[in-house]
C-alpha cells in the first residue's frame, strides 16, 4: 500500500506476493537513468492531463488533487471528467447481476475481503449485465473475459451459474459456471 510502501502483486494463481523490491531500489537511486532527472512528467506542471502514479506530498504542493480514499480495503469508483476539472470517488456497496430473466431486482455477489473478487450462485436465463450500486451508471457487459464499462449484455445463459467477477487483472474478467 501506500502508507506503507509495499507493492502487492496478484499472481494467475490467486497467490498474493507483497514486496519491498521495488521501494529499496528506488530509493538506493539504482534504476533512476539520466533521463529521469529531466522527466517532464515529475513536476506538477506537466504535458499531460491527469497523472495516475505516485508524487509525495501532492496535497501540498497542489491542493485540490484527487487523493485517495484512506480505506486500502474497500473498492472504489473513480469517475473523472478533465474537461469540467471535476472528479467524483463512489464507494462500491454492492456488485451482482441483473438480467438474466429478471431486469428489475440486482442479485448481490459477495465480495472477498480485500474485495478484489466478488462471486454467488445466480439463476440466470437469457442476457445478463453486472451492476454496482443498484444503478445503471456503474454495470460491465460485452465479453466475460474482459468487460468493458457500458458494454452490451453478456450472452445469454440458462440455469443456475456460480458467478465470479475478478478486478484484479487490468480490466474485470467475469466467469460463469454452470451448477
Amino acid at each position: 500500500g501506500w502508507a506503507e510502501h509495499i507493492e502487492t502483486i496478484w499472481l494467475k494463481n490467486g497467490k498474493r506476493v507483497d514486496s519491498t523490491v521495488f521501494k529499496n531500489l528506488f530509493y538506493s537511486h539504482r534504476i533512476l537513468r539520466p533521463a529521469c532527472y529531466k522527466c517532464p512528467y515529475k513536476d506538477v506542471m506537466h504535458p499531460g492531463d491527469i497523472t495516475i502514479a505516485d508524487y509525495w506530498g501532492i496535497d501540498a504542493a497542489a491542493p485540490g488533487n484527487i487523493l485517495a480514499p484512506a480505506d486500502a480495503t474497500a473498492l472504489y469508483w473513480f469517475t473523472v471528467s478533465t474537461v469540467n476539472m471535476t472528479y467524483t470517488i463512489t464507494p462500491i456497496e454492492t456488485l451482482g447481476v441483473i438480467g438474466g430473466g429478471d431486469w428489475d431486482n440486482q442479485r448481490n455477489l459477495i465480495p472477498s475481503d480485500d474485495q478484489l473478487l466478488w462471486e454467488g450462485d445466480v439463476q440466470i436465463s437469457g442476457e445478463w449485465k453486472i451492476r454496482m450500486n443498484g444503478t445503471w451508471d456503474m454495470n460491465y457487459g460485452g465479453d466475460m473475459e474482459a468487460a468493458v464499462f457500458n458494454g452490451g449484455n453478456f450472452a445469454g445463459l440458462e440455469g443456475m451459474y456460480h458467478i465470479t467477477v475478478d478486478f484484479s487483472g487490468n480490466r474485470p474478467k467475469v466467469t460463469a459456471v454452470a451448477k
